[in-house]
């Protein structure tokens, strides 16, 4: 349940159903994809990826907004290998 309402995939959805699914990555594991619809002038959409990680004991999640929803349907495919090239640092600097 906690990783829905990371990925922002809880609550009301007035402008169309979400589509939530499975994300797998390489480094990150088995996380989430949700795509949603809101706005209250306009239709925005917004796509959140978000795993919880054990080896570090946090979720992590990435998010882009756009108000273009045909920018972001076309390019889903380069935003998810995107999200799949992200890891976790045990030592940030």
């Amino acid at each position: 349940m906690e990783l829905r309402m990371m990925v922002q995939a809880t609550g009301d959805h007035p402008v169309r159903r979400p589509d939530v699914s499975d994300f797998h990555s390489d480094r990150l594991g088995r996380g989430l994809r949700y795509l949603r619809y809101f706005g209250d002038k306009g239709v925005y959409a917004s796509l959140n990826y978000g795993w919880w990680s054990e080896e570090h004991q946090v979720y992590a999640t990435v998010r882009t907004v756009s108000t273009e929803l045909d920018w972001l349907t076309v390019n889903m495919g380069i935003l998810d290998d995107l999200a799949r090239s992200i890891w976790l640092n045990p030592n940030p600097e």
